[in-house]
This record gives C-alpha cells, sequence and structure tokens, in this order.
C-alpha cells in the first residue's frame, strides 16, 4: 500500500470525511443501503488506503471486521465516497 498500516488519525467532522492517510482503517458501511436487507456481509468495510493511485474499502464479514470477504477499488476518493460513508 501507498499509505502506511498505522497512520496517525485524525477525528472526521462528517460521514464523508475520509479518504486520506489519516483515515485509513476507519469502519465504513454502504450508503443508500438498508443494512437489515439482502446480504449482511456485504454491507461494511474498512478504508484501507490508497495503493498505486486507488482507493481500496476492505468488504467485511459482519461480526469480524478483519476477515475480508472483498475488496472494492475506485478511481476517485468521489467514486468510493458515493459508495460507502464512515459508519
Amino acid at each position: 500500500m501507498d499509505t502506511p498500516v498505522f497512520a496517525e488519525g485524525r477525528i472526521p467532522t462528517h460521514a464523508l470525511d475520509f479518504g486520506d492517510e489519516a483515515t485509513v482503517t476507519l469502519s465504513l458501511k454502504r450508503r443508500n443501503d438498508n443494512v437489515f436487507e439482502g446480504n449482511p456481509n456485504d454491507k461494511f468495510g474498512l478504508f484501507l488506503g490508497n495503493f498505486k493511485g486507488k482507493f481500496v474499502v476492505g468488504v467485511h464479514n459482519l461480526g469480524n471486521k478483519l476477515s475480508f470477504n472483498a475488496t472494492e477499488v475506485f478511481e476517485t476518493v468521489e467514486e468510493m465516497q458515493s459508495k460507502w460513508q464512515l459508519d
């Protein structure tokens, strides 16, 4: 990854205040999605940082924050934030 695994964090000010080095490993949830419908293992994730210019979210299994069942890669922070927000 191009960002450190344990970056010095900061306190976000709103639901879309993530996507930089200081917000790596913050918990996310899907935007505009009912968390009680569909597959619960597709609703929550962690912001994993920037890798080779792409923004990566690890989608995790409910109840196990570090057990990823998928990753999603986005070209821009804005694209990532259109699908994910801070939990």
